[in-house]
C-alpha cells in the first residue's frame, strides 16, 4: 500500500499542483473552489457513515485506493485497495455518503417547515446552478442529471430564473410576484464577460422594489448568497469561510454598461411605471445611465431625467421623499396628491446582495455616511437640480435640510383627500435664492388652564 489517498499536503490535493500535474484542467477552464481546507470535513454533515474511492489519472485501474469512515471523526477511519466492484475506469474521485435518514423527510437534511419544499434534485441545481460538470442524481436505478455542465449560459432563461429562485416564500403576495418576474426578465438576460472574454454572468434586472430571489452569486460554480432585483447569475468570490456572501467579480465599467442596456429592454417590457422606476433605481445604482426611465414622481406625473432639465420654473425649494414611503400612505389612506415642489424617488440605500450578511454593492457608499454622494435616484436628482440653478451640488447642500436618523424633517409633502399629508423629506434649496422659512408641524404643546 503506497502512501495515504487523502494527504491534504501532497501536490494531488493542492489545487496549484494539481492543475499543474493535470494539465488538462487547465485547458478546460477548471477553477479550484478549494480555499479554506474544510470542504471535506463538511460530508459529515449528511452522516457519519462516509467512502471515498479515489486514483490517479496515470495509475491503473487496481492502483484504486479506498477510505471509509465508518463512525465519523469519533473512529480511525480504514484505508484499503480497492476490491474489483469499485475499481474506477477513469481517474478521480468518488463519494458516498450514507444518511441516517431520507434527506427530504422529516429528520433529513433537506427537510423545511416551508410549504414549498425542494426535492433532492431541485436542492442540488440550486445549490450547484453553475457547475462546470455535470451533476447526477440517483433514486434507486433511477439516475437524472439535474445540471449539465455550464448549463446556465446557454439554457432556456425561465429554467434557469427557476433555477435560482428562493422557495422559501410563504407569503402568496410575493410567490405571485416571482411568478410574474419570471417571465419577464428570462427575455432580458445578457451574458456579463471580463476584460479577457470569459462569461462571468448571465443577468437581467428585475423591476420591481420587492427583495426577492431570482438571482445568484457563484464561488466555483456553486451558490454563495441570492441577488435582490437583479435577476440571474453572476460569478463572485466568497468572503468568509461558511461561503454564504461573495461579492461578483464584475468590474465596475462592465456592470454599468450592463446596466446601461437593461433599460431599453424593461421599457420594451411594457410594465407599469412605478415598475420602471425601481428599474431605474437599480441602473443608477449599478452606475448606469437611466435613458427615457422615470426617476422621480412628481404632481405631473412621472419624470425622466430629460424632464427634469426641462423643468421650468422650477421652486426655488424642491422635496425629496421616498417613493416607498409615500406608496405605505397610499396603500393606507388613498391616492396622493404631491405639492408642486414634491419629488418622490427610489430607495437611498439599495441591497442587492442577500444572504447572512448585507453587503452594500456595488455602491459601497452609505446614504447617511456621505448624503447625496452615493449611486442613486436621489443623488442624481440632487444633481440635476444644481444644474437647473446654475450651481454646484457642493452649494445646494450647504444650504439645505438632509433628513437623516437624528434629523427628520417632518414637512407636508401633499394632501390625501384634501388633507394634508407630512412626511419627512430631504429639503434642497437653490443657493441663489432668498431662504424661504419652513414650517415646523411639530405638536403644540397644552396650556394650562388658570384655577
Amino acid at each position: 500500500m503506497t502512501g495515504p489517498l487523502l494527504d491534504f499536503g501532497s501536490p494531488f490535493w493542492n489545487s496549484e499542483n494539481m492543475v499543474q500535474e493535470l494539465p488538462v484542467l487547465a485547458s478546460s477552464g477548471f477553477e479550484s473552489t478549494g480555499k479554506y481546507g474544510i470542504g471535506f470535513f463538511s460530508l459529515f454533515m449528511w452522516g457519519s457513515h462516509v467512502r471515498v474511492v479515489s486514483r490517479r489519472y496515470k495509475d491503473a485501474a487496481r492502483d484504486t485506493r479506498v477510505l471509509e469512515f465508518v463512525k465519523g471523526l469519533r473512529a480511525r477511519p480504514t484505508l484499503r485497495r480497492a476490491q474489483d466492484s469499485e475499481y474506477l475506469a477513469d481517474g478521480g474521485t468518488s463519494v458516498r455518503i450514507w444518511v441516517a435518514s431520507p434527506p427530504e423527510s422529516e429528520n433529513g437534511i433537506l427537510f423545511r417547515p416551508a410549504h414549498t419544499r425542494r426535492t433532492l434534485e431541485d436542492t442540488c441545481a440550486w445549490l450547484c446552478p453553475a457547475i462546470d460538470a455535470n451533476l447526477v442524481v440517483q433514486r434507486a436505478n433511477v439516475r437524472r442529471t439535474v445540471v449539465r455542465a455550464s448549463d446556465w449560459k446557454t439554457m432556456n432563461g425561465e429554467e434557469l430564473l427557476h433555477r435560482l429562485a428562493d422557495d422559501t416564500l410563504r407569503s402568496a403576495w410575493m410567490l405571485q410576484e416571482r411568478e410574474r418576474l419570471i417571465p419577464l426578465t428570462a427575455r432580458n438576460l445578457l451574458l456579463l464577460t471580463d476584460k479577457s472574454g470569459a462569461v462571468i454572468g448571465r443577468a437581467a434586472i428585475a423591476p420591481t422594489n420587492v427583495y426577492l430571489e431570482i438571482g445568484a452569486i457563484t464561488d466555483g460554480g456553486l451558490r454563495a448568497c441570492g441577488l435582490s432585483r437583479v435577476a440571474g447569475l453572476i460569478k463572485g468570490s466568497a468572503t468568509k469561510a461558511s461561503r454564504d456572501v461573495a461579492t461578483p467579480i464584475v468590474d465596475a465599467q462592465t456592470l454599468a454598461e450592463w446596466a446601461s442596456s437593461q433599460q431599453g429592454l424593461v421599457v420594451e417590457a411594457a410594465v407599469d411605471k412605478p415598475a420602471l422606476a425601481y428599474a431605474a433605481d437599480t441602473v443608477v445604482h449599478c452606475g448606469g445611465i437611466p435613458g427615457a426611465l422615470p426617476i422621480a414622481l412628481s404632481s405631473r406625473g412621472w419624470a425622466s431625467v430629460e424632464d427634469i432639465r426641462a423643468w421650468k420654473p422650477v421652486p426655488d425649494q424642491v422635496l425629496i421623499v421616498e417613493l416607498s414611503d409615500l406608496q405605505n400612505v397610499a396603500n393606507d389612506l388613498g391616492p396622493v396628491e404631491l405639492l408642486p415642489n414634491v419629488l418622490a424617488c427610489g430607495d437611498e440605500n439599495m441591497y442587492l446582495i442577500t444572504g447572512a450578511a448585507l453587503l452594500m454593492w456595488p455602491d459601497t457608499g452609505l446614504f447617511h455616511e456621505r448624503p447625496f454622494r452615493n449611486r442613486s435616484t436621489e443623488s442624481l436628482v440632487a444633481s440635476l437640480l444644481a444644474e437647473k440653478w446654475s450651481t454646484t451640488l457642493d452649494e445646494v447642500l450647504a444650504v439645505s435640510t438632509i433628513a437623516g436618523r437624528l434629523n427628520v424633517n417632518w414637512v407636508e409633502v401633499g394632501t390625501v383627500g384634501g388633507k394634508p399629508i407630512r412626511r419627512s423629506a430631504h429639503i434642497l434649496r437653490n443657493p441663489h435664492a432668498k431662504p424661504v422659512p419652513v414650517v415646523s408641524h411639530s405638536p403644540r404643546k397644552r396650556r394650562r388652564r388658570k384655577t
